[in-house]
C-alpha cells in the first residue's frame, strides 16, 4: 500500500514539474494596455497642470546667452503634440484620412510674456485634418522652461455662460489670438445673421484671459462693434 501511494506521488510531483517547465519556455505575454481618448472639452490643455513636452534645442545669442523661445522651431513639437493642445485631437494618427497629415496649418506664432516672470511665451494657433470650415481647432501657449523643455500651459475651457451673457451667441468659430498688455486675447467675428462666413458685419467678441499662477483664467468678454466706414 504504502509502495503504491509513494508512486502516486512521485507521478504528480513529475507531473506538476513538467507544466512549471514548461510555462517557463513559454510564458504568456500579457495583452498590452488600452489607451483611453481624453475626454471631450473645449480647445484646452486637459488639465490645469502644464503638460511638459520633449526637450527643446535653444541656440545661443550673440552675447552666448539662450536667445529664448523664439530661437526654437516650435512646429515638430506641435506636430507631434497636438493632443496636448487640444485633447479632441488625441488619436489624429487613426482619425486622418488616407494621405492626410495631423497638423494641416499652423498660423504665424506670436510671442509675448504672459505669465509675468520676465520671459517670452509662445502662442499658437492652428488647423488640423478634422478642422473643416469651422475655424481653427487647437490653440495653445509654449512656454520654454529651465530645463530646456516646451511645456503646454493650461488654458480655462470657455464657459457657455459669461457674466450673465451666452458666450457663444452669434460666433461661428471663427478665430484669432492677439497679445495685449500681457494678457491673451481670443478674438471671434460676431455674425448678424445671413451673411457668408467671409463677411461677418457684427463687429467682434473679445474673450481676454489672465494668467492666474496656474491656468489661463477668462477675465472679460467685450463685444466691439463694427468700425464705422468713411464716407
Amino acid at each position: 500500500m504504502q509502495t503504491r501511494l509513494f508512486a502516486k506521488v512521485c507521478a504528480i510531483s513529475l507531473a506538476l514539474i513538467s507544466i512549471a517547465c514548461n510555462k517557463a519556455q513559454n510564458p504568456v505575454t500579457p495583452p498590452a494596455a488600452h489607451l483611453v481618448p481624453a475626454s471631450n472639452s473645449a480647445v484646452s490643455a486637459p488639465s490645469d497642470r502644464a503638460s511638459t513636452t520633449t526637450p527643446a534645442e535653444t541656440k545661443p545669442n550673440a552675447s552666448g546667452k539662450t536667445a529664448g523661445i523664439r530661437a526654437i522651431d516650435v512646429k515638430p513639437l506641435v506636430e507631434t503634440h497636438l493632443g496636448d493642445l487640444n485633447p479632441d485631437l488625441a488619436e489624429l494618427d487613426t482619425a486622418c484620412g488616407e494621405g492626410e497629415k495631423p497638423l494641416q496649418t499652423l498660423a504665424p506664432v506670436i510671442y509675448g510674456d504672459l505669465d509675468g516672470d520676465g520671459q517670452e511665451e509662445a502662442v499658437v494657433l492652428g488647423w488640423s485634418c478634422l478642422s473643416g470650415n469651422g475655424g481653427a481647432d487647437f490653440r495653445g501657449v509654449l512656454k520654454l522652461m529651465s530645463d530646456g523643455k516646451l511645456s503646454v500651459l493650461p488654458i480655462e475651457a470657455m464657459p457657455k455662460r459669461f457674466k450673465g451673457r451666452d458666450t457663444y451667441a452669434d460666433l461661428r468659430g471663427h478665430m484669432i489670438l492677439e497679445i495685449k498688455e500681457g494678457r491673451l486675447h481670443e478674438v471671434y467675428a460676431i455674425y448678424t445673421g445671413a451673411e457668408a462666413n467671409c463677411c461677418p458685419e457684427g463687429g467682434e467678441r473679445r474673450f481676454i484671459y489672465h494668467w492666474d499662477g496656474h491656468r489661463f483664467a477668462l477675465d472679460d468678454m467685450i463685444d466691439v462693434p463694427p468700425a464705422k466706414s468713411g464716407n
